[in-house]
């Protein structure tokens, strides 16, 4: 299931470094676009090419420094 933000509220401009702990990397897709032909056909490809990196991206887990993570959620009002 891909991740849907429905409030903003707690959308907090911060520069947040995170660590990679399991996974491996997953590379973000290069969306092309053909100038020749079907363009259907493109966007089909580049829908799907977007599915598969959002369902490797789910493998990966990160963690974020235990000091950023308490300053947010104490800014969030919880």
């Amino acid at each position: 299931m891909e991740p849907i933000v429905q409030n903003n509220r707690y959308l907090i401009p911060i520069d947040v470094t995170l660590h990679q702990m399991l996974g491996q990397s997953n590379v973000v897709p290069k969306l092309r676009t053909s100038t020749r032909g079907d363009g259907t056909q493109s966007a089909i490809n580049n829908q799907r090419r977007v599915n598969e990196w959002h369902n490797r991206e789910l493998e990966i887990i990160w963690n974020m420094d235990s000091e950023v993570r308490r300053l947010v959620l104490a800014s969030c009002d919880l």
